[in-house]
Formats: structure tokens, C-alpha cells, sequence
């Protein structure tokens, strides 16, 4: 079966017209223009809107900056517990080798014998 011919077009034919917009907008604040058609709506809402904007982004810096201070506490309750694990360790063997012992710290297999059966 042969396709079928493309009709030719119709140049007295109105066919319509289709006219698309997007817009896409980013961050706390409404557009300008959206902005203003709240104003409009309801008096005083840009102004309210523009308080709300600023009390978030000072809740969001107070946030992060708890976030970095508890990291900061972490690291360092980290970095004490480090240095009394190696105090430990430094004292134990001191005491253990003025207490007259030959080996400080004896591992649990040195009695063992070094064979696979």
C-alpha cells in the first residue's frame, strides 16, 4: 500500500495560534509583579511578606550557626577523648615496665606456638 499525499496547505484556511510563556522564579520573595497584585488584594501583604522573608533568614543563620558550633564541640570532645585513650596508654605501659615486667603489653598469642595444626 503507497503512504498517503500530504494535502497541500490551505493558505485562506485559518489553523489558530498558540502562544505558550513560562516563567520560573527562584528564592524567598515573589516576583515583583506578584508582589504587587498582593498588595493590591489585600493592603499591607508586601509588607508583611517581606518581614516573614527576613525573620526566616535570620532563624536559617541562627540554625547554621548552632549546626557549626555543635560540629566545632564534637571535633574537639573528640580530640579529648584521643589524648586521654594515649595518656592511658603511655601511663600503663610506664607502670608496667617500672613494675619490673619484661614485656609491657604481652599479646595473648605469645605463648602460643607459630604452627598451622
Amino acid at each position: 500500500m503507497a503512504p498517503s499525499p500530504i494535502p497541500p496547505a490551505q493558505p485562506d484556511k485559518h489553523v489558530g495560534e498558540v502562544e505558550v510563556r513560562h516563567a520560573h522564579f527562584s528564592g524567598p520573595l515573589p516576583h515583583p509583579a506578584i508582589l504587587e497584585q498582593y498588595e493590591i488584594r489585600i493592603p499591607g501583604s508586601s509588607e508583611r511578606i517581606l518581614q516573614m522573608t527576613e525573620k526566616e533568614g535570620d532563624h536559617r543563620r541562627a540554625i547554621e550557626a548552632l549546626l557549626i558550633q555543635k560540629a566545632f564541640s564534637e571535633a574537639r570532645f573528640g580530640q579529648v577523648c584521643a589524648v586521654i585513650v594515649a595518656l592511658a596508654g603511655i601511663v600503663g605501659a610506664t607502670y608496667s615496665s617500672i613494675g619490673g615486667h619484661q614485656i609491657a603489653l604481652e599479646p595473648y598469642w605469645a605463648d602460643r606456638r607459630w604452627s598451622l595444626s
